[in-house]
């Protein structure tokens, strides 16, 4: 299903085209959808988007006046590398969220190389850290949920061991209970 925030009729074009809106839509390839994390800032939103095929985090800024695509980090080649911005490499990102709490950080989970999954903190400026990467490899390879609580802990539930993976704020890593 295609995607779309921008005016109707907007002229639609696959991959990693930044720009307005009004010329660029996000559209995923094959049968792939999006997975969304949505952030309201003052008097807009932005819209950050998980797009698996092409190995990014793209970022719709949306204002009262115009709608903005930028690729907010993610090289677009396949790999597991931290960095600032472009200079950082996803292998399929899947699942994507907001900590508005947490100064607007995104946190997504990788697929990985080489069934090595990855949980990924971007920061609001783009640089890009991965962490509890030996813990998550054990539970599984793929997760089918994120999300946080009030308290700023992140889970992830992963289906082939039926269990739920719990982060602190600090970064410690175990088995909800």
């Amino acid at each position: 299903i295609p995607m779309s925030i921008n005016d109707a009729g907007a002229i639609a074009c696959q991959g990693t085209i930044n720009g307005v809106t009004h010329a660029c839509l996000l559209m995923p390839l094959q049968s792939e959808t999006f997975t969304l994390a949505i952030n309201v800032v003052g008097n807009g939103s932005v819209v950050y988007v998980a797009d698996s095929l092409n190995h990014m985090i793209r970022k719709i800024t949306i204002t009262p006046t115009r709608n903005t695509v930028t690729t907010f980090a993610g090289s677009g080649i396949a790999g597991l590398a931290d960095g600032l911005g472009t200079a950082a490499q996803f292998s399929y990102p899947q699942r994507i969220l907001v900590d508005s709490a947490g100064g607007s950080r995104v946190f997504v989970t990788d697929i990985g190389l080489d069934d090595r999954p990855a949980l990924r903190l971007v920061s609001p400026l783009g640089d890009v850290q991965t962490f509890g990467q030996e813990f998550l490899r054990r539970t599984g390879n793929q997760f089918v949920g994120l999300c946080i609580d009030p308290y700023r802990n992140i889970f992830l539930a992963t289906p082939e061991r039926h269990i739920i993976t719990a982060i602190n704020p600090l970064g410690e890593v175990g088995i909800a209970t």
